[in-house]
């Protein structure tokens, strides 16, 4: 009895574990590194409730915005400064595995975006690592990365910060996140956080 209870168990959990890796929703952030809108969004809403979320979410963080590639490098809605914070959250998430490390990085970051150092240390990430993504052409490949990503999963983006879930843009969602309502559009994807 024991054996055929056990050889019924593991499909079963292997089946329930399948589902939940399945049920999560895809949520894309499309955001810049000094923009006072996405740095709200952060603050006030993803950091704030990601120990709620994580379970339910994979979230996708792309640094890069209204920015746009030129040949000597790129140029920002918000100024070289906000290139070269963008550039450095690239090269940090690269580093970082997906979900809660990435987002704890970017919730130091956008909450004081001139203090690199404790966001590094914090993550436990070396400051020369990162220097280094940045200075040798890398950093340049991921920001051209973010910008094709961005340019085909949003309208522009015309909005900064631009949410999309589920891998499709959606303008109603975007106006509620526009008025700080990301958690109750969540819920509409995902009714166990309701």
């Amino acid at each position: 009895m024991l054996r055929y209870t056990s050889s019924l168990l593991f499909p079963l959990l292997f089946l329930l574990a399948a589902r939940s890796a399945i049920a999560k929703v895809a949520v894309s952030v499309y955001y810049e590194s000094l923009c006072p809108d996405s740095r709200d969004l952060f603050t006030g809403e993803l950091c704030p409730n990601w120990s709620k979320i994580s379970d339910y979410v994979h979230l996708k963080l792309v640094p890069f915005g209204k920015a746009s590639s030129v040949p000597s490098g790129f140029e920002c809605q918000h100024g070289p400064k906000e290139c070269y914070g963008n550039m450095f959250q690239s090269c940090a998430f690269s580093m970082l595995q997906p979900g809660t490390k990435q987002l704890n990085f970017a919730c130091c970051f956008m909450a004081n975006p001139y203090d690199y150092s404790s966001c590094l240390r914090r993550s436990g990430l070396a400051a020369s690592e990162v220097r280094r993504c940045m200075t040798s052409g890398e950093g340049r490949e991921l920001q051209l990365i973010a910008e094709v990503d961005t340019k085909h999963n949003t309208p522009g983006p015309r909005y900064v910060p631009t949410v999309v879930f589920n891998k499709k843009y959606n303008e109603t969602d975007q106006r509620k996140i526009e008025e700080s309502k990301f958690m109750s559009v969540l819920c509409k994807y995902e009714k166990r956080l309701c």
